[in-house]
Order: structure tokens, then sequence, then C-alpha cells
């Protein structure tokens, strides 16, 4: 069974004529801030092997586990760490990035493989947290339970359910590994185990003018539900401890991926009319680097294309395609498509196209004389790096990648002071952002010299590097 989803214009009416209405632009959802979250202890496979062989009184080949998954390390869980730990970690982090509070959050979905309990819903205990006051569930569909998240809370958006929803996984997976196999047999069904890491994302997806979420496929083989899992739980095996470690057989889950898989994105590029060059990242769930090979060699894609993250962090189940979206979030540029392919027990395979749009992030332009005076606040939007960009200094005393243009009198140079061009009662300030720190709040930012003060009543207008058009954003003071 497949479902494809597009965000395309309404399909012409049938029956007879009907008056030409206006032309309504059709809402979109968009990613708007990423984060994510790792926990502190650093565990490598041979430490883990070796951990294996001693409780399980095994013999096994030197390396084993690292020369047959591509893993060296992977990060675990702590005591008093839990899956509802990451995904609140995560979750502030993300909100803390778009500026943004628990309070401004109306749908919060809790999108992972792992839970803190079987009830009520982990949504619930990372609300409490958190603070917010939205409402809350769970999604769970194994290792794409986060994009399947994602495409829930876009589809709330564009039915009207909900503004601004925030998609927070955490992945406890490691406490399903069985460190102590009674012998080599259940050792080699709960190999796929192994692989496991522990890990946290979160996003917050809102309403965007364009770019957003454009494409969604998914393609799903229930008859190979039996292939791998968790048997423990649920009302097929409520208790006994025997039932909470993973088990599975890889091939036969490996197997299903390399037959379906490839053909769920020949069908996306195909109906989107992209190809590889079209995509600046490519982001895929990771089980171990000869998978990761394998997937690269059947799809084609450039190595380049690929966010690796398996050798470093193992097998993070749901997490994975949200902590590879953090790492290369702020070097996006506005316009470039981002494709994720989730692949997830069960046996679910699913692809997003999503293309960044200019993420807003608040900021206040304070006083240059460095008194805290209040200033203007302001919505900056990030994109990449120009050729030559101006520089306006923020109070941190980190440099902020931005062209400054004052209005009236001639523009300044870029990075040039202030005084030439006074800024007055109702002065038009133009910023064309060329670059800021991706996934970070952005600080006050200090007009480089000039001794004016900033009155009240000034007006901003923003330009956007991709379309060398002015957006106007008319702000009040604080």
């Amino acid at each position: 069974m497949s479902i494809r989803t597009q965000d395309r214009g309404a399909a012409a009416c049938q029956g007879g004529a009907t008056p030409i209405q206006p032309s309504v632009p059709r809402p979109r959802a968009g990613i708007t801030a990423v984060a994510s979250a790792l926990p502190g202890e650093v565990l490598t496979s041979d430490r883990l092997q070796r951990e294996v062989a001693r409780r399980g009184g095994l013999t096994l080949p030197p390396t084993l586990l690292t020369r047959a998954t591509g893993i060296r390390t992977r990060r675990i869980a702590g005591d008093g760490v839990y899956a509802s730990t990451l995904a609140v970690d995560a979750a502030r982090r993300a909100l803390d990035s778009a500026g943004l509070g628990p309070l401004d959050v109306d749908l919060l979905l809790f999108a992972s493989a792992s839970r803190d309990v079987a009830e009520p819903a982990t949504a619930h205990i990372v609300q409490a947290e958190l603070g917010t006051r939205a409402h809350a569930l769970d999604v769970t569909n194994a290792c794409n339970s986060f994009v399947n998240g994602i495409d829930l809370a876009r589809s709330m958006i564009l039915a009207g359910r909900a503004r601004r929803p925030l998609v927070v996984t955490g992945e406890t997976p490691s406490r399903a590994v069985r460190t102590a196999p009674a012998d080599f047999a259940e050792f080699r069904d709960g190999f796929a185990g192994y692989t496991f890491g522990d890990a946290g994302a979160a996003v917050v997806v809102e309403a965007v003018e364009r770019g957003g979420i454009l494409d969604v496929d998914t393609e799903t083989h229930s008859e190979h539900w039996e292939a791998g899992g968790i048997p423990g739980g649920g009302s097929r095996h409520p208790r006994g401890d025997a039932y909470t470690y993973f088990r599975g057989d890889g091939n036969e889950l490996r197997g299903v991926f390399e037959k379906v898989g490839t053909a769920v994105i020949d069908r996306t590029l195909h109906r989107t009319g992209m190809d590889w060059d079209g995509f600046a990242k490519v982001l895929v769930h990771q089980v171990t680097v000869p998978y990761l090979e394998r997937f690269a060699e059947l799809t084609g894609v450039p190595a380049g294309k690929l966010v690796v993250t398996v050798p470093e962090l193992g097998n993070i189940a749901s997490a994975t395609i949200g902590v590879q979206l953090d790492r290369i979030f702020g070097e996006l540029a506005p316009g470039e498509r981002v494709l994720f392919v989730g692949l997830g027990g069960g046996i679910s395979i699913m692809t997003m196209v999503w293309e960044n749009a200019l993420n807003c992030i608040r900021c206040n332009i304070a006083h240059s004389d460095g008194s805290g005076r209040p200033g203007l606040e302001w919505v900056s939007r990030t994109a990449r790096d120009a050729t030559e960009p101006g520089t306006v200094q923020s109070a941190d005393g980190l440099d902020r990648q931005v062209q400054v243009l004052l209005c009236p009198g001639p523009p300044a140079r870029p990075g040039s002071t202030t005084t030439a061009n006074p800024i007055t009662e109702g002065a038009l300030i133009r910023l064309e952002v060329h670059h800021l720190p991706g996934g970070e709040r952005c600080s006050p930012l200090v007009l480089t010299g000039g001794d004016d003060e900033l009155a009240g009543g000034l007006r901003t207008e923003l330009y956007d590097p991709a379309s060398l058009e002015p957006e106007p954003r008319h702000e009040v003071p604080r």
C-alpha cells in the first residue's frame, strides 16, 4: 500500500461552468527550527562486545561488532535519563533557536519508537516538564515515527487545526539490547540491537509563505511485521523480561528495503521532476555502514549528499533524520531542498521533500553606545554567506554577517559606520541578511559606529537575497 501527497494546485473543477475566483495561494507548512540532544556517555563497539562476551560466556572474534557494522561508538542514556528527557532537552533548544516559549506551541507530538511508560502517552510527560499547554499525543511507527510526526504536524496546519506544532522524539533503544545472551543463537537473534544508540530531536513546524514540505510519499508492507522488533509491552506479551529485548532477522529487513525502497525513491524523483542534483542533502535512516553504502549503490545518490552519522552514533532509531537535519540546518540557503528517506520496522518506507524557507529569527537592534536601551524589534532571515558580506557586531561580541543599508541619504557601504547617515525619526533601515548562525538564538544587534539614538517609529525592510525583492516588516519598538 502506498500513499502520496504533493503540495500543488487544486484539480480542475468538473461539471458546468464555474465563475472565476481570485487565486488564493495554497497554504504551506515547513520546518522553521530544529535541535537535537545526545547523552553524555560514549560506548565503543569494542567495549560493548567485551561486555557481551563476558556476560554471555561467549568467544567472539576480535572487533566483530565494529567490522560487521562499521559503528565505532554510540551514545548511551545513563541512569535517570529517559526518552522524555532527551525529547525535552531537544525541544527546549529548538524553541530557544526560534525565539519561542512553551506557550507558543499549540500541538505537541512525541513521535518515537521509545517511550517512558505504556500509559499515559509520553507526550504528557514531555509537556509537564516543558511547560507547554498544547494538545499532546504520541505518534509511533518504529524508526519512521519522527518523519510521520512531521507529516502529521503539516497536515494539522493545512487543516487549520494547529498553528505551531512541536514534534519531538527521544530514543533509548540501547535499553533493548541483550547484553547477556544465553548462547550464540540468542546473540545472533539480537545482533541488530548491538547497533543501537540513544538520541533526541525536535522540530518546530509552522505555516510558511513559500518552500516548506513539498512532497510526501509512503509505502507499507505490513506482511513483514514479524521480521524484527521488541515483542513485549503489549497484549501479546504483557510480562516477561525476555520480550523486552530487540530481536529479528536483519537480513530479511534489509532484503525488503532493497526490494521496494528504491521504487519509492524513484517515484518521488519522477513525480517532483528532480534528480539528485536538485537536493542539497539527502537524509536517510542509517542502521549500519554497509547498509548505507548499499543504499547509495542501489539509489545512485552521490556520497557527498549524505549526512553520515552511523559510525559515530549508531542506529538512533527515529532520531536519525532529526539529528542529521540539525547538523546541516544552518548551512542551507533559502530555496535549497532536502530529501528525507525514512525506513522503519513493520515495514514502512517514507520520503519527504522539504525546501528551506527563510527562517525567521527575532532580534533587537540595540543602541551602539552599549547602554542597553531597548531598540527596534525586527525579523531577520537566514541565508548563505554573500561574497562580501558586511558586518554588524552583536552585544555578545560575535560578528553577524549582515549587510546594512541606511536611508535617507546615500547607502552606507557594508560594514561602514552610521555617522554619515544619521538614524532619525521615521528612517528606513534596510537589512540584507546573508548569514546568521543556524540554530542559534540571535542576540541583540548593535549598529557599528554613530552616535544617533534609535528613535521610535523606525521602519525596517528586509531584502531576500534570493529574490532581491523587498519584504516590508513594520515593527513596533518595545
